[in-house]
């Protein structure tokens, strides 16, 4: 059974509960007469639950560590690793907290390696690692400054003799952040920091090594007057051999009274053999300035993508941001069609690379990306900037060019667009009037060669200004080697990319249900 601790402090009190899981049994060492290794135990659970009443509640929860394999004797089998014990951490804060605190802490228990198997003996697997819960809610009082929640998977064991490493524990972190009442007590400098590191996976002597954990980070906050800072990170787990974590972070503002503030959501998909998607969502309602910025970094072995995306936040504000590396064929799977973003005061940036080209022949691109505006505000001017950074093989003797595609259909202010390749800049230009915008849109644009022996680096950066609600911006664009105008891309993509969209949404709201 989890070991469970809820305490619940009187008012003016801190209370602060820490539970530590119980580690794993060590699997028992095979011998003649039995020549099997053991398994390791699995390590204990750990819940750390701070209740209700007092100012400040904080919970740190740690699963317990799976116990080791044991060894296998001449001809025996080694023992599999155990799994490492799921960590809670929960935590209640009511009015003023102390600066500088972790409100809520998990970090689920590492899974154990496998024994060493004998000469003539099998290996056998790793532990996966525990999951890890932080979990906050935050309700006002007179809360000026309050640190972070916490999530950490456990890693994977390692396995041997052949056998798979095992899996890094999934993170999920969220933080609710409520005021008591519109033209409530206001914050100052209201700061809230929300992180999930996805477990690394483990190794394998000579078979496959286990997947990363996958991470879930979001913070959501209904807040009167701040000046806020508002932060959610998510890393997927690395995989050495294997799949990488997929990571979402998601950031949701409602500002009650108007009020400054600058969101930030942060994802990194894990790297391995397959590098994690990773999906970035920030956004606010209801601000009077500051603004709203989401970055999302995929890669593998092979090359990776980072792509961002920021809002000006006044009014409404959405930046989502979404990065992935591998097959295009792999994208179609799984994914919801449903674009989870504000109609208005949305900046949504897109990026997939393919460091080893795509196979749609004849072409061969190196990377797809969107980029779609649709400006909010109340008549003053708005401005959306993104940028995007890509890395892939391409050889001296390719000439890469960069193209677009789809209903390009451009109203605004201003426009600027910049890009380089291999840190050389091959295009700056800034629009005042649709016409021209269109004339580059239209046309094939050579960026220069690749590199033998070498990554190659593809980086452009845009800003869009909008003077009132109602504008945007809407195109594909395409990274390639083809010194013609490609043909169009496939039916699918744009079903493809507003169901990435829909990742941030959809996959947070179902782990918070559940």
């Amino acid at each position: 059974l989890p070991l469970l601790v809820l305490l619940g402090a009187a008012p003016g009190m801190a209370a602060t509960v820490t539970v530590n899981g119980t580690p794993g049994t060590p699997g028992v060492d095979g011998t003649a007469g039995t020549p099997d290794g053991g398994p390791g135990g699995d390590g204990g659970p750990a819940e750390a639950i701070a209740g209700a009443v007092g100012q400040v509640n904080l919970a740190i929860a740690a699963g317990g560590a799976g116990g080791r394999g044991g060894d296998g004797a001449a001809t025996g089998a080694a023992g599999a690793g155990g799994a490492g014990g799921d960590a809670l951490a929960e935590a209640v804060i009511e009015g003023q907290l102390v600066l500088g605190e972790t409100i809520a802490s998990a970090t689920g228990g590492a899974g154990g390696s496998a024994g060493t198997p004998g000469s003539a003996g099998a290996g056998a697997g790793g532990g996966s690692g525990g999951a890890a819960s932080a979990i906050a809610g935050l309700t006002s009082g007179t809360l000026e400054l309050f640190g972070g929640i916490i999530a950490t998977g456990g890693d994977g064991g390692n396995g041997t003799g052949g056998a798979d490493g095992g899996t890094g524990g999934a993170a999920f972190a969220d933080a609710t952040v409520t005021s008591s009442t519109a033209g409530g007590d206001p914050y100052e400098n209201l700061s809230v920091f929300v992180s999930a590191y996805g477990g690394k996976g483990g190794a394998s002597d000579s078979g496959m090594a286990g997947d990363g954990g996958e991470a879930l980070a979001g913070l959501f906050a209904d807040v009167s007057r701040p000046t806020s800072r508002m932060q959610a990170v998510a890393r997927g787990g690395n995989a050495s051999g294997a799949t990488g974590g997929d990571a979402v972070a998601e950031v949701s503002l409602l500002l009650l009274d108007g009020g400054a503030t600058d969101g930030f959501a942060s994802a990194s998909g894990g790297r391995g053999t397959a590098g994690g998607i990773a999906v970035a969502l920030a956004e606010s309602f209801g601000a009077t300035g500051g603004s709203v910025k989401a970055e999302a970094d995929a890669g593998d072995a092979r090359g990776s993508v980072i792509v961002t995306a920021q809002s000006d936040a006044e009014g409404a504000g959405t930046s989502a941001a979404v990065a992935s590396v591998g097959d295009l064929d792999l994208l179609f799977f799984g994914l919801d069609p449903i674009l989870d973003i504000t109609p208005e005061g949305a900046n949504v940036h897109f990026g997939i690379a393919a460091p080893d080209g795509f196979a749609i022949p004849p072409e061969q691109f190196y990377g797809f990306g969107q980029i779609s505006i649709l400006s909010g505000g109340t008549g003053t001017p708005m401005t959306y900037a993104g940028a995007a950074t890509y890395t892939f093989r391409a050889a001296a003797t390719e000439t890469l060019f960069l193209d677009f595609f789809a209903d390009i259909s451009p109203q605004f202010e201003s426009l600027s667009f910049l890009a380089s390749l291999n840190g050389v800049e091959v295009l700056n230009q800034t629009f005042d009037n649709a016409m021209s915008a269109l004339d580059f849109f239209d046309r094939q644009h050579s960026l220069g060669f690749g590199r033998d022996g070498a990554d190659s680096e593809f980086s452009m950066r845009y800003s869009f200004v909008a003077n009132g609600p109602g504008q945007g911006l809407s195109t594909l664009y395409g990274i390639s080697n083809i010194p013609v105008a490609p043909i169009p891309v496939p039916a699918a993509l744009p079903l493809l990319l507003a169901a990435l969209a829909g990742l941030a949404g959809l996959r947070l709201r179902a782990s918070r249900a559940a």
